[in-house]
């Protein structure tokens, strides 16, 4: 796993975890597109890719109870999710890649292809956070433009859907080729 995160900054997310919790909060339709495409494509396992504090695993869970999806969770930031997660027919990626590692992205994309069978599904801030760690950085350490993550994308998945906010907040429906 040191491929995809260096012990210096698992170390600082990990204590960023136990002090303030990760992750924000997931809007509603979210849940409501995975389970949509979940079902479009007959997909029965789900994983959550830098889970946090398990909010989407809560949200599926709140608005589809009998769902039959299991949903594993991988983040390297809490200690007991940080194995190596199983390969899932589909991927979530919910505001996680702004926070990678620039010289481990590629390494990263390669591990979430890696561990989807079908489809992922990726939110993508491409603006600096307004939170930053104890040090003073910034929690996004990589803030690309939308056009520079599908260009990362595009070599190894037909890019399905694409969606932008003003240029801050890209979203895109991966399929695995």
């Amino acid at each position: 796993m040191d491929s995809l995160i260096s012990k210096e900054y698992k170390e600082k997310i990990v204590a960023f975890h136990k002090k303030r919790g990760w992750g924000g909060p997931i809007s509603n339709n979210v849940p409501s597109i995975i389970y949509t495409y979940m079902a479009l494509s007959q997909a029965n396992s789900i994983l959550d890719y830098g889970a946090g504090s398990s909010l989407f695993k809560e949200k599926m869970d709140q608005q589809y109870p009998n769902a039959k999806f299991n949903i594993h969770e991988y983040e390297p930031g809490i200690i007991g999710k940080d194995e190596d997660p199983p390969v899932c027919d589909a991927t979530v990626c919910l505001d996680v890649l702004e926070h990678i590692e620039p010289n481990k992205i590629d390494n990263v994309l390669q591990h979430i292809y890696d561990k989807t069978n079908k489809w992922a599904y990726v939110m993508i801030c491409c603006i600096p956070s307004r939170k930053t760690f104890s040090d003073g950085q910034n929690l996004h350490l990589l803030t690309r433009e939308p056009n520079w993550w599908l260009e990362k994308f595009k070599y190894e998945w037909d890019i399905f859907d694409i969606k932008t906010y003003n240029g801050g907040f890209l979203e895109v429906l991966l399929i695995k080729k």
